[in-house]
């Protein structure tokens, strides 16, 4: 109560003070009355321009100038309201109070328009449902659970008319994807971190967040090791034993931060020992090379070049790559499981990336067929002795396929072997070229200078795209909705009109922190940089939550809300506080009786880095690389066994790419949910998440921070694959 009050009071005050400032810039405007306008350049300058601004006001308002009588009018209705807002907190405690969200206690409202409302033909729900607890799902169009969440049995609500849901323009969302796409043709077509794209990307943010008031901005540096393939010397693996020979992006492919070199060896998998005996262990996950690794190391003891073949499951693919280079390997190839297509994996960033073993990811069929050549001439130990006859392919017409480069000289090629007629084993030349640098990149931070700055609710989405295209789905919408979010609260926080006074109805109690995060598309870098800088230096237990959006406006959309119940199975210790933000985005999309459908929580975009630390996340995605279903195209419309995003990392991510209605809808949602959690003077105990257990997540950073991150079931970092 003792807050409110003191909210009030400075509530008023400000509001007093921008009256006055409104009154005297209606008197200098009136002095003008008669006076030629010479440029109505001036007057766009000061009232917001179509030119040169990302997001202008609309025409009729900056056609309309303030007047003295509509100045008046705005201060009669701010002393009303005064007076009211005064009457409602000297009432005794026995009158209503200040729209808000229902405090844990008061469980559903019945008001008109609330999320927690019944539908009309619906049957509301009994008190025994609405004390149960039940982990979302999205049964038919109207998807989501009525009853209570795991965070007490609080209802969320729609708030009132002048809400930041109405403020939100899809138009300005639209003029900031342009503007990236701009970004990206005019800098090799893309906006990946480490290029000139993202160091104009970073640029825009920063000059259109100069326009708004209201925000502190700042810029946060993080070091990343990063390899660059060069795109004139593709990826080749050579196969002689296979006379149809192998297509890149058909047969194999690189992996992310794989290393480079040109290898000419013998191929060996994993799973056998050095006489040649299957050990069982076939999938590269154990340290110990006389278990997965036993005939490769032999093979390296004696002096042959190895290439490892390995198969993709049960550890990080960065631990595999480890693994068979413990062994002794020169190269590796992971072909994919049961029968999978090609893929892309990624080693990870951390430690020296310029160790790491030239490596590509190959599909099921590939892997079996070079596993069926090596079981019709197995490696073992007493018959490593070499052969007097060549490899295969010769150094000239190898080299006519390695640009020039011939393989080093091994002992493949020099030693006699004992019987011209035996196995020879199966060779195999890997090539993979570029270069490895250590390069410096940027996250941008802008934070509200109100609200309590021990719950700081942190909203984020990556800038980065990746260099295959220009990133305007992945991420530019994301990135565009989170920058007309800012926009939203910095008008709030600083009206530039009448209108805009009156709709400031609530204040906001916690600090909203607005992020743009580098190198996600890299392996979450900036947000798990950003985390561990604040776990670093004591300030991580201040966040109370993180909201990250990427991908929200993909073609053949879904409307996924992330699945906040499954954040169980990251090992951390944040599921009541997400399944209470799943269940705000929920209540959103069923009053509008709009469908949605749960995705999977797993780590794959920038909350990752906050789940591990046991910060409660949430958010939207509409899709990426994955395959609608028939039953999610009789609910969101589009084409069935295509995927959400047909042009997912691609050059065709552009301009395009992007579903400005899905995008509106879920803006819309995302500022309904912010808004109800910032103004939420209880939200740590909403959400199950005290200060006193934020202050101690305060862990060890080496156990956190290492190349394999504590979470069990994480497949991706980033939308890069990691086991």
């Amino acid at each position: 109560r003792n807050f409110l009050q003191y909210t009030h009071s400075v509530y008023i005050a400000r509001m007093s003070e921008f009256a006055m400032q409104m009154f005297d810039k209606a008197k200098k405007k009136a002095a003008m009355v008669g006076v030629k306008r010479s440029s109505q350049r001036l007057e766009d300058e000061e009232e917001g321009s179509d030119i040169g601004l990302p997001f202008a006001p609309p025409p009729e308002r900056r056609e309309g100038a303030l007047s003295i009588p509509k100045v008046a009018g705005a201060i009669l209705a701010t002393v009303c309201i005064a007076a009211l807002v005064s009457a409602l907190f000297t009432s005794g405690g026995g009158g209503s109070k200040p729209a808000r969200a229902p405090s844990s206690t008061s469980g559903s409202s019945a008001k008109p328009g609330n999320m927690g409302s019944a539908k009309p033909g619906s049957t509301p729900p009994s008190s025994s449902d609405s004390e149960a607890v039940e982990t979302p799902t999205s049964p038919g169009n109207n998807n989501g659970t009525s009853g209570t969440d795991m965070a007490g049995g609080q209802k969320s609500q729609v708030l009132p008319a002048a809400s930041l849901e109405e403020k939100v323009d899809s138009k300005h969302i639209r003029v900031h994807l342009e503007r990236l796409y701009t970004i990206a043709l005019e800098n090799g077509g893309n906006r990946a971190m480490g290029n000139s794209g993202y160091n104009a990307s970073v640029q825009y943010v920063l000059s259109t967040l100069a326009t708004m008031p209201g925000l502190s901005v700042s810029v946060h540096d993080f070091v990343v090791n990063k390899n660059t393939l060069d795109a004139t010397k593709p990826a080749i693996l050579y196969i002689p034993s296979i006379s149809a020979g192998v297509t890149k992006d058909t047969d194999f492919a690189t992996m992310s931060n794989t290393g480079f070199g040109n290898i000419s060896g013998v191929l060996i998998p994993s799973g056998f020992d050095a006489d040649g005996s299957a050990s069982g262990a076939s999938n590269g996950c154990n340290a110990n090379g006389t278990s997965d690794f036993g005939a490769v190391a032999a093979a390296a003891d004696a002096g042959l070049p190895v290439i490892a073949l390995v198969e993709r499951g049960g550890c990080f693919f960065s631990d595999k790559m480890h693994h068979a280079r413990d062994a002794g390997a020169k190269a590796v190839l992971i072909y994919n499981s049961n029968d999978g297509p090609v893929f892309a994996g990624t080693l990870g960033s951390a430690g020296d990336i310029s160790k790491h073993l030239p490596s590509l990811g190959v599909s099921a069929s590939l892997g079996h067929e070079l596993l069926d050549l090596y079981s019709s001439c197995p490696f073992s130990k007493s018959n490593v002795l070499s052969r007097s006859r060549p490899l295969h392919h010769t150094h000239s017409s190898f080299a006519a396929n390695t640009h020039d480069a011939p393989p080093p000289t091994s002992p493949l090629h020099s030693q006699p072997r004992q019987d011209t007629e035996a196995c020879h084993g199966m060779e195999v030349g890997v090539v993979v070229s570029g270069s490895f640098e250590v390069i410096t990149s940027q996250n941008i931070i802008a934070e509200t200078e109100t609200g309590d700055d021990t719950s700081v609710i942190v909203v984020g989405a990556h800038l980065d795209g990746v260099e295959a295209g220009a990133g305007i789905n992945d991420n530019g919408s994301g990135s565009s909705t989170v920058l007309e979010l800012a926009r939203v609260f910095s008008a709030l926080a600083y009206p530039s009109s009448a209108e805009d006074v009156m709709s400031l109805l609530l204040p906001v109690a916690n600090r909203v922190r607005f992020c743009w995060w580098g190198g996600e598309e890299s392996g979450l870098l900036g947000s798990r940089a950003y985390v561990k800088h604040l776990n670093q230096t004591g300030q991580l237990y201040r966040v109370a939550l993180n909201l990250n959006f990427d991908m929200l406006a993909s073609p053949n959309y879904k409307t996924g809300v992330y699945n906040g119940s499954d954040s169980d199975k990251q090992e951390s210790n944040a599921v009541p506080g997400s399944t209470y933000i799943m269940k705000v985005f929920t209540d959103f999309f069923d009053t509008l009786e709009s469908p949605w459908t749960p995705s999977a929580f797993t780590g794959r975009s920038d909350y990752g880095p906050f789940l591990e630390m046991g910060i409660p996340a949430g958010g939207l995605d509409t899709g990426a690389e994955g395959i609608k279903s028939i039953d999610e195209r009789k609910r969101f419309g589009g084409l069935a066994r295509t995927a959400f995003d047909p042009c997912y990392h691609q050059d065709c991510d552009d301009l395009y790419n992007v579903n400005m209605e899905e995008i509106a809808l879920l803006s819309r949602g995302i500022a309904h949910t912010l808004q109800h959690l910032a103004t939420d003077d209880q939200l740590r105990n909403t959400l199950n998440f005290p200060l006193s257990t934020a202050a101690s997540r305060r862990i060890a950073t080496a156990a956190v921070y290492k190349h394999r991150v504590p979470v069990a079931s994480l497949l991706f970092r980033g939308h890069d694959l990691l086991y």
